[in-house]
């Protein structure tokens, strides 16, 4: 079974730790990129310069994100610039188009609007810089994406909290944003849980713009609104938290999914405050995304798409009432909370083979 292999998985990096390196590929440099510094040994101004634009620096998975994009940064001999786009495609347009005027030598972004940022990013492709979509693809042409699977996760969410609650109840849900692909895919995906569930009924989706703040403001609307909402799920583990608080502070009994497998929320469900969530993890798409572009930026041959493993993430009694059903999930890993947090702090070591 796959939950299985991830626990074996899960307790070989728990006992491996962080003593494992990361491979950062072969030597072999691009005509474009000749003059590729090798990772020490060099000062910051000779440094090859990766800009960063982040959709913002309130929800934490962004920051944390960046946290660990800039440790892979300093191990494999980058320099990162970050700005946040601050909610705002206007702003993320304008700071790509200012990383291309700087000449950076790659950059790598999180599209506040999959289709509104085509063609900038493939304005920086077409200007000879590798271009990076983070988190999602987008239709640009000529650029990279470093995604995770978001409507696999999702669904697999809504399944778990929808069999928690005996097939029958009432939920609200709360999106990232419409318009970003990981929040419309994650939406696509619990649509199509809940068709297998009739008599579940989805009372109101609402979005928080990825900002913790607002969802805890629809999330107290909804206590005050409803008087019989079942479970709440959220789209972002940046609010996950936040949400869980309000819920229980309420001393309603309303079962709470997650998305994104951050590890406040991972601790949350040991502690039973979260009932399901989606390992994604910001560290361990930071890392990979970075040993990706440093293949880029070294010439080798890769994939124009990659994706981040996704994990549905449940008790390990809610994981076994599920394996013993009849319903199909051979299309998602199972992990329980703790299989999930070695998963999450294990990044190095689950990606240090990925391009050899």
């Amino acid at each position: 079974m796959k939950r299985r292999v991830i626990a074996a998985i899960a307790a070989a990096m728990m006992m491996i730790g962080c003593l494992a390196g990361c491979s950062s590929g072969s030597e072999e440099k691009s005509e474009s990129k000749e003059n590729t510094q090798e990772s020490t040994g060099k000062s910051d101004s000779d440094k090859l310069k990766i800009g960063v634009c982040m959709i913002n620096y309130v929800n934490p998975f962004y920051t944390t994100y960046l946290d660990v994009a800039e440790e892979a940064a300093e191990e494999l001999g980058y320099e990162i610039i970050k700005n946040s786009a601050e909610d705002s495609l206007e702003n993320e347009v304008a700071i790509i188009e200012n990383y291309i005027q700087q000449g950076v030598d790659a950059i790598l972004f999180d599209a506040v609007d999959a289709k509104g940022v085509i063609d900038v990013a493939e304005k920086a492709a077409e200007a000879g810089i590798p271009t990076m979509s983070i988190f999602n693809p987008t239709e640009a042409e000529g650029v990279y994406a470093c995604s995770y699977e978001h409507k696999i996760g999702f669904k697999g969410v809504t399944l778990s909290i929808c069999e928690q609650l005996g097939g029958k109840g009432k939920i609200c849900a709360i999106q990232g944003s419409p318009g970003n692909y990981a929040s419309d895919e994650r939406t696509i995906g619990m649509e199509e849980a809940l068709k297998d569930y009739p008599d579940v009924e989805l009372v109101d989706v609402q979005a928080c713009d990825w900002d913790p703040s607002k969802a805890v403001e629809i999330t107290q609307n909804w206590l005050t609104a409803y008087d019989d909402i079942d479970a709440v799920i959220c789209m972002t583990d940046g609010a996950t938290p936040s949400v869980a608080e309000v819920i229980n502070a309420s001393g309603k009994d309303i079962l709470v999914g997650g998305n994104d497998g951050e590890l406040e929320v991972l601790e949350l469900m040991n502690e039973g405050q979260v009932a399901a969530d989606t390992l994604l993890g910001s560290k361990r798409g930071a890392w990979l995304s970075m040993l990706y572009v440093d293949q880029i930026l070294k010439g080798n041959e890769v994939d124009d798409l990659i994706y981040i493993p996704s994990h549905l993430v449940s008790s390990q009694e809610v994981l076994d009432k599920l394996e013993s059903s009849n319903i199909d999930l051979s299309w998602i890993p199972l992990a329980t909370p703790d299989e999930a947090i070695a998963l999450c702090d294990g990044y190095k070591e689950e990606f240090a083979d990925y391009f050899k």
